[in-house]
């Protein structure tokens, strides 16, 4: 995933703004900035796999996903 990927969890989208070492920092996109989730690759991949965010690719969301 890269920067600019959006995930949905429940009600919420977050963005991938960046990195922080390797893992990927998100934000939400209601525009509060002052929390943000860490997540390491390969655990953001797990969440989505069990269904805990869903990955939105050009306007549509999947469930699950390959690495």
């Amino acid at each position: 995933m890269k920067k600019g990927t959006l995930l949905v969890s429940g009600k919420k989208t977050y963005q991938i703004v960046g990195l922080n070492g390797r893992d990927l920092v998100l934000v939400e996109t209601s525009g509060n900035y002052d929390q943000v989730l860490i997540y390491g690759p390969e655990e953001l991949w797990s969440l989505i796999e069990e269904n805990r965010f869903e990955l939105v690719l050009k306007g549509k969301k999947k469930s699950g996903g390959k690495k």
